[in-house]
């Protein structure tokens, strides 16, 4: 449900309320954990339900030629779990449950998403900048209840769907949201595409410039920075044996605890071919930080 508002002049926001109920099997991919498991490696180990809801708003305020735009979202509610000893149905599989903790059926979601943008106009010259954040769950959390690592709530924003893109990705083509996928495999985690870097959640600063040269020609600049919002490390529900057990899925046992992700510099142009077809060509480049140190 969408609540769309203008309370002043200038200012629209829109209040927004989701519910979604899910049950397995959940999907094709155990591993990649598609759709609303947003490709957090293992997230749907012994899980049998989930019920979300997500509320928040998203706003836009212009003042002259300034726009201010922040938005919020936050999740909350259950993930529930198999019963030690049962079987579990997962994308047509049946397989054991791995539950360890058999008075410790379900977890809580407790997690958030925002943006916060900055827009001006200045003759032909847009200027932006942006704050863009996504909560997420240190390596070590449980959160499958595997009995591996401490017990904790679901801290990692999941969006419901991945297949719309996420706006953190808007300005940037590497670590962002490229139209270009083949850059969208499991070793850069989709961070762009996704709003968050596996289940270690997601940070971005970032800046861009466009400049108007002609009535179809717009020249574009960005530059951003980009962290996880928890330090990368073997995930808990991926270790063998115990937190300090081998990782055993390469290339999520990650090494550099650490959570910068990197910098990245974009240069391209926007040409209005006729009116709703452009050409977009873009060139990026991308320098990877310690959080992406694997064995």
């Amino acid at each position: 449900v969408t609540l769309m508002l203008n309370p002043l002049p200038g200012l629209d926001v829109h209040l927004l309320g989701v519910y979604g109920h899910l049950q397995a099997p959940f999907g094709p991919s155990l591993l990649i954990g598609i759709g609303p498991f947003n490709e957090v490696i293992g997230d749907t180990t012994n899980v049998t339900t989930e019920d979300r809801y997500y509320i928040g708003f998203d706003a836009r305020y212009r003042i002259g030629n300034l726009s201010i735009e922040p938005s919020f979202i936050y999740l909350l509610g259950t993930r529930k779990f198999c019963a030690p000893g049962s079987l579990t149905n997962t994308s047509g599989v049946v397989i054991p449950c791995r539950s360890a903790r058999a008075g410790s059926g379900t977890t809580k979601f407790n997690a958030f998403e925002t943006q916060f943008i900055l827009q001006y106009v200045m003759g032909p010259w847009l200027w932006a900048g942006k704050f863009a954040y996504t909560s997420g769950n240190a390596a070590n959390d449980d959160i499958n209840n595997t009995g591996v690592g401490r017990a904790s709530d679901v801290n990692g924003f999941r969006p419901l769907g991945i297949d719309g893109h996420h706006i953190f990705g808007d300005w940037f083509e590497i670590l962002g949201r490229s139209d270009v996928d083949s850059i969208g495999s499991v070793t850069f985690m989709r961070a762009g595409k996704l709003g968050t870097f596996n289940r270690f959640g997601w940070m971005v600063l970032g800046a861009k410039a466009e400049y108007l040269a002609t009535e179809r020609l717009v020249l574009e600049a960005s530059i951003g920075g980009f962290w996880t919002a928890e330090k990368t490390a073997c995930p808990a529900v991926l270790r063998v044996g115990a937190v300090t057990g081998p990782c055993g899925l390469p290339p999520l046992d990650f090494t550099g605890n650490s959570r910068y992700a990197g910098a990245e510099i974009d240069l391209g142009l926007r040409y209005s071919i006729l009116p709703g077809l452009f050409w977009t060509p873009r060139v990026g480049w991308a320098f990877l930080g310690d959080a992406w140190e694997v064995q």
